[in-house]
């Protein structure tokens, strides 16, 4: 028979029970919030009417994307430090060679980069094939009243996987949050049911075996990693995206 659990038991399987629904909470919570990659970075979505609002660093420097959903494609307005810039983004209605013909122009209408998008993991293509080189631009961040001039790349690619439903994010792994969920569901049967556990580890090579000093001791302190770990696996699962 199971002997009594221990106050150090029962406040580990309290202590994995309360992290498990802790960070089913803020998991679900997560995915309330979508946000999109640009240039790399993660921009939570921020819904405004008819438009979302994306806010963030794009190469360091801080600002906002604001983005309006057309049927083809949509219209991005960037305001990053001293610099403001509107594109709007038009795809094709049929397949071109490379993927979807995309039209990229700026603020004055004017046409800035012809292209296909081929798909959400692959780079803007141009006629021949190869990836479409995006413009550089000029911006001016002031900082403490100093301006400061930084030369960076408009993410094109971003923005055209944005426009075509393909740059969809949500902060948070659940295929690493059920890992370590079942994970923890095992460690908390070795730390309920200590001795079954030896038994079932031993039965097959000793006759009736009994646990050394050693063993009760290191089981003590496997009740005590076994919440801290877990908290960890939690935390990096919020590292990652979906």
């Amino acid at each position: 028979m199971e002997e009594k659990r221990t106050k150090l038991q029962v406040g580990s399987l309290l202590a994995t029970g309360a992290l498990f629904v802790i960070f089913l909470g803020v998991y679900l919570f997560q995915f309330t919030r979508p946000g999109a990659f640009i240039a790399g970075e993660f921009f939570p979505a921020q819904p405004a009417g008819d438009t979302v609002l994306y806010q963030g660093e794009l190469h360091g420097v801080p600002g906002v994307l604001i983005f309006e959903p057309q049927e083809d494609g949509g219209v991005f307005l960037l305001q990053f430090g001293g610099f403001s810039e509107k594109y709007g983004f038009a795809f094709g209605e049929e397949e071109g060679p490379y993927g979807r013909p995309l039209a990229i122009t700026g603020g004055d209408g004017a046409l800035v980069l012809e292209c296909f998008y081929a798909g959400p993991n692959l780079p803007l293509l141009d006629g021949t094939g190869a990836p479409a080189t995006d413009d550089g631009l000029t911006i001016t961040a002031e900082t403490a009243g100093e301006s400061q001039t930084t030369l960076f790349s408009t993410p094109f690619t971003s923005l055209a996987r944005l426009a075509a439903g393909d740059n969809v994010h949500y902060r948070g792994s659940w295929q690493w949050f059920f890992f370590i969920s079942v994970l923890a569901g095992l460690l908390n049967l070795t730390v309920a049911f200590p001795m079954a556990w030896f038994k079932l580890n031993h039965f097959l090579s000793v006759r009736d075996p009994e646990p050394s000093d050693f063993y009760l001791a290191m089981m003590k302190v496997e009740w005590v990693l076994v919440p801290v770990l877990l908290l960890i696996g939690y935390l990096w699962g919020m590292t990652l995206y979906t």
